[in-house]
């Protein structure tokens, strides 16, 4: 991971050279991108208590995010912005 960047980087890869003449993948093959793998899978439980009395509903399929702060930076603002940008 990491080594590549686009479909057009291992489409130019060199595979050999014969008399002074590179070969490359896209020279002997047809590359395409296909879908992405998926690296892993989180869920989520959320315990409702309401007129319908204690529940707790599972969503098997939950999305999170990773949010970096600055040293030095109030994480108060940056998270007040976090929490307006998902709910927009």
């Amino acid at each position: 991971m990491g080594l590549f960047t686009s479909v057009q980087d291992i489409e130019n890869t060199v595979v050999k050279t014969q008399n002074g003449a590179a070969i490359k993948v896209k020279d002997i093959a047809t590359v395409t991108q296909g879908p992405k793998i998926r690296l892993g899978q989180i869920g989520r439980s959320t315990h409702l208590t309401d007129s319908a009395g204690d529940r707790i509903i599972d969503n098997p399929d939950t999305v999170e995010g990773i949010v970096l702060l600055q040293k030095g930076d109030d994480s108060d603002p940056v998270l007040d912005g976090i929490h307006n940008e998902v709910t927009s």
